[in-house]
């Protein structure tokens, strides 16, 4: 944030007059903190499997409408295992729920999908900013294709 006072104070005052969920992930009231599995980008893409190469505003809609459509199944999915009490461990006859930090539990899993979607408006509805926008160096952007692998590996 001193960075962004330090190159234009009006943009820092701009931010602020902004509902701090919108843009700041530590504001999100922890449906974020929710994806608690690490394939999360295999599974989006796992949904939206059938959205590729299409222009780009039908990839829009084609997203936005598979990525509803996924949290509702979602959602659906763990009420059902929350409402039927399922125990996974009847013949051991052991209580795992001492066992496991809350944020595994069904419960901390099922409200990342609770929050209501909000999507992004269109461009024309967004507020003015009233500063300057700040592109990147152009040196500093990387090249298109594959990466050079490290000095190690070349000699190797």
């Amino acid at each position: 944030m001193d960075e962004l006072r330090e190159a234009n104070p009006r943009c820092l005052q701009w931010l602020a007059n902004l509902d701090v969920r919108q843009w700041m992930q530590s504001y999100d009231g922890g449906h974020r903190y929710g994806w608690l599995t690490t394939n999360v980008a295999e599974c989006i893409n796992d949904v939206l499997k059938g959205a590729r190469r299409l222009p780009s505003t039908a990839l829009a809609q084609a997203t936005f409408y598979q990525t509803v459509a996924y949290f509702v199944a979602r959602r659906e999915e763990i009420e059902v295992a929350l409402e039927s009490d399922e125990s996974f461990t009847r013949t051991l006859g052991v209580d795992y729920l001492g066992y496991i930090e809350h944020y595994y539990k069904i419960f901390t899993y099922m409200s990342c999908y609770s929050p209501q979607f909000e999507p992004i408006p269109d461009r024309q509805c967004w507020p003015d900013p009233n500063f300057p926008f700040i592109y990147p160096d152009e040196t500093t952007i990387r090249s298109a294709g594959k990466t050079i692998l490290g000095y190690i590996t070349r000699w190797i």
